[in-house]
């Protein structure tokens, strides 16, 4: 490791500041979309197999146009 990127032990790095949590804090959110799709006859544009492929397209593709360098 480069020597201008080691900090000393025990030395703070980063403060969290409690007043930006949110009071109702979850470990898991899980959403249910069964009231959205009777009351309202909503359906989904996606499946999760395409929603992920989109979302790292769109990724892949702003890392490439700020010329980041992506190892998959």
């Amino acid at each position: 490791s480069h020597p201008d990127y080691q900090l000393p032990i025990g030395q703070q790095v980063v403060s969290i500041d409690e007043e930006y949590f949110r009071p109702t804090e979850v470990e898991l959110l899980i959403g249910d979309s069964t009231k959205a799709r009777t009351k309202l006859g909503w359906k989904p544009k996606y499946d999760l197999p395409s929603l992920v492929k989109e979302m790292m397209e769109s990724d892949l593709k702003e890392t490439s146009e700020k010329g980041i360098e992506v190892n998959l």
